[in-house]
């Protein structure tokens, strides 16, 4: 036995001569451990069943998983076997919200002409009065901002 042969027999792991799992099968094992969310999984059904049982045809997917084929199409393009998370839903929520434009100092006047009527000024009348003592103009829309963000309503009394 030569020193090549010999080297073989010593290999660092032992051989296993069981046949690997189905592609598919090995797919789904990698998805759970993967921690995959259910809806993942459920789309990544659709991708095994497009490829096997549906013979690539996206209609026979669809119509059996009750999808519309664009939302189909949509996820086939999408899928990645080596990137199994590619089937996961991401945030549609925008890149950058909206800010609070009110200042600090507009807030606190407002808080201040809405307690001395005692809230009995809608915001109409507050954004007159609001021109005529600070001197200058304010939107209507921050003043029920601030309105709803303080709870500034008048004392509803109960009738019972």
């Amino acid at each position: 036995m030569d020193w090549f042969a010999k080297s073989l027999s010593l290999a660092y792991f032992k051989t296993h001569d069981k046949p690997l799992k189905n592609k598919w099968v090995r797919l789904r094992g990698v998805a759970v451990s993967m921690g995959l969310s259910p809806k993942a999984r459920e789309k990544l059904e659709w991708m095994i069943f497009y490829h096997t049982v549906g013979k690539r045809n996206a209609k026979r997917t669809s119509e059996y998983f009750g999808v519309f084929r664009k939302t189909f199409h949509k996820w086939l393009s999408r899928f990645d076997e080596r990137n199994l998370k590619s089937l996961e839903e991401y945030s549609r929520a925008p890149a950058t919200r909206r800010t609070w434009t009110v200042t600090p100092k507009e807030e606190a006047n407002i808080i201040f002409l809405r307690r001395k009527s005692k809230c009995k000024w809608g915001k109409e009348k507050l954004r007159a009065r609001y021109k005529t003592i600070f001197g200058e103009e304010i939107s209507t829309n921050k003043i029920q901002k601030v309105i709803d963000k303080h709870n500034l309503y008048p004392v509803q009394l109960s009738t019972t």
